[in-house]
């Protein structure tokens, strides 16, 4: 059972017993006094007070104790909850970097066969030859970011007009197959653990004919921890 299950098991254990401790608060104070009875069904927090200044109850610790833990998972609840929610948005603001780049990687590597169409040297339309990994190693984004410099992006890079000049949470990589087909890489270590975290992937496959060219893409991103693979539509 993963941490996640133990803290919901115990929350609601939690609020279960804050619960049962508190209704039997509300009890004792209804049999004493209706108006106690009231104030501590209805006003917030009034149950604490009346256990504490206004009743002597022969478990009255253990009750307070029992009933404190509801407030108590609340907080617990709200804070991990806040923990959790600014995660997942910065794990999808680090995604969207890589769907971003990737369709800007992938719209220039098509323009450049399509551009090659009309060049005079033979062997028809060509693919242009693979760009090497920015950066070099995995281990420099490895739960940080990497600036790169303009010699990153050179050669390959920039015959299809691609580069960043913000820091960067993943390694990009073009590489070409053949002359008709290659794959647009994005590869992170966003926990920094030394393994692939996620791993985004283009394949490009592209035709010349008569009638004209076209290139067909088919985008995915393979989340590695779990084997879990999902849908992501880059160009859209």
């Amino acid at each position: 059972m993963s941490m996640a299950h133990w803290l919901v098991s115990f929350v609601v254990l939690a609020m279960i017993s804050g619960a049962v401790g508190g209704i039997i608060i509300v009890v004792d104070a209804f049999r004493c006094d209706i108006r106690e009875g009231l104030l501590c069904s209805l006003v917030p927090f009034y149950l604490f007070y009346y256990m504490f200044a206004k009743r002597r109850h022969p478990r009255r610790a253990l009750l307070i104790a029992v009933t404190a833990m509801g407030p108590l998972s609340l907080g617990i609840l709200a804070v991990f909850g806040g923990i959790y929610v600014v995660k997942q948005f910065k794990l999808e603001e680090e995604r969207m970097e890589a769907r971003v780049a990737l369709a800007q990687i992938t719209q220039g590597v098509v323009a450049t066969y399509i551009a090659s169409e009309n060049d005079p040297n033979p062997g028809g339309a060509n693919l242009p030859p693979s760009a090497p990994p920015v950066p070099a190693y995995l281990s420099q984004v490895r739960g940080m970011m990497y600036r790169s410099s303009p010699v990153d992006w050179s050669g390959t890079w920039n015959r299809i007009q691609f580069s960043m000049r913000e820091p960067q949470n993943f390694q990009y990589q073009w590489e070409r197959k053949t002359s008709t087909q290659g794959i647009v890489r994005a590869i992170a270590d966003l926990d920094g653990d030394g393994q692939v975290d996620v791993q985004f992937e283009v394949p490009i496959s592209c035709s010349s004919s008569g009638s004209g060219s076209g290139c067909q893409i088919d985008s995915t991103a393979t989340k590695k921890k779990g084997l879990k693979s999902i849908r992501a539509h880059l160009l859209q």
